[in-house]
This record gives C-alpha cells, structure tokens and sequence, in this order.
C-alpha cells in the first residue's frame, strides 16, 4: 500500500475531494500492483485480499470525481445545497423525530 505522508490541513472542499480521489487512486494501483505479485508467489489468499479492495475504491473514486464534476457545474454552494437536501430527506423518512 501507499505509504502515509504527513498530515495535510485543507479546508477547501474541491482540495478536500481532489485530495481523497488520489488517494483513492493510488490505493487502486498499489492493489494492481501487488496482487500480481502474490499470484506469482502462489498466495492466492493474499491475492484476493489485494483484489477485492480494488472495486470498492474505484466506487470511491468515482463518487469524488462525481462530486467534483457537479461542484465545477453547479457552482461551490453545490455542498451546501446537498446537506440541506439530506437533511430533507432524512425529516421525511423519519417524521416521528
């Protein structure tokens, strides 16, 4: 895996989502690299466990590109508006609280 940097203080939410997809993306190459490596060594249990990450963290990115992409069309208050739409949608599922 990808070794740990130092700690990074960003409060930009478009860094913020630029940031995690990297990250994502590295995780999903390390994965790539390494799980042919373990298939060479005949490790197939330490293959799978390289494999079965790779699909998650592709989903993952694909969610901060998505985000990204509708931040750059809708403008930065595109955030904001979505917490107030989980926000209404959490009321109507739940009108007893």
């Amino acid at each position: 895996m990808v070794a740990a940097g130092p700690v990074e203080k960003i409060t930009d939410a478009e860094e913020m989502l630029a940031k995690a997809r990297a990250m994502e993306q590295a995780g999903v190459a390390s994965c790539n690299q390494y799980a042919p490596e373990c298939s060479q060594n005949g490790d197939a249990a330490s293959k799978q466990l390289f494999e079965v990450p790779v699909g998650e963290e592709e989903g993952h990115y694909a969610h901060f590109d998505e985000q990204l992409e509708n931040i750059k069309r809708f403008g930065p208050n595109y955030l904001a508006l979505q917490s107030f739409q989980q926000t209404s949608r959490e009321a109507t599922a739940n009108p007893e609280q």
